[in-house]
């Protein structure tokens, strides 16, 4: 053969080969997706949330609806725009339990207490928190109680 050395590797040996470098990749390839993820515990930051009752509209069907506007801050009073917003609230429905801050740090919530529950109102509350994950994860706390 010209010389040369020559072998032929079995073809178990070659799969075993194959599966093998296509595991490094792909734990390489995890390992790489991880290192970039703004959203883990240590890069997460909480800011500050406070609402204001913007209106109150009585419904023909007894119930209230309110709208706040709430706004994020930072440690320094700086509002911060397009951080995750979550809400809950003690009795009624809201438009939606997640948003993210516009440009001026604010988010608008609307709020509606049927007419059962606007009639039994004692500790109604609109809770909220706000952090850096576009989707938070933070705990709301206690911003507003409507006016009734």
């Amino acid at each position: 053969m010209n010389g040369l050395l020559s072998y032929t590797t079995h073809p178990s040996a070659r799969l075993r080969r194959g599966v093998l470098g296509l595991a490094v990749g792909v734990a390489g390839m995890l390992m790489g997706a991880c290192g970039g993820d703004s959203n883990t515990p240590n890069d997460v930051t909480t800011y500050t949330v406070t609402a204001n009752e913007d209106d109150r509209e009585p419904q023909q069907d007894g119930s209230v609806q309110y709208t706040y506007t709430v706004t994020v801050t930072d440690t320094t009073g700086a509002t911060v725009p397009n951080a995750g917003l979550k809400y809950e609230v003690s009795l009624g429905t809201i438009t939606a339990s997640n948003s993210v801050s516009d440009a001026n740090g604010t988010g608008k919530v609307r709020w509606t207490i049927n007419g059962a529950e606007f009639a039994n109102n004692s500790g109604a509350t609109l809770k909220a928190c706000a952090d850096s994950r576009t989707q938070a994860e933070c705990t709301p706390t206690t911003v507003a109680s409507p006016t009734f």
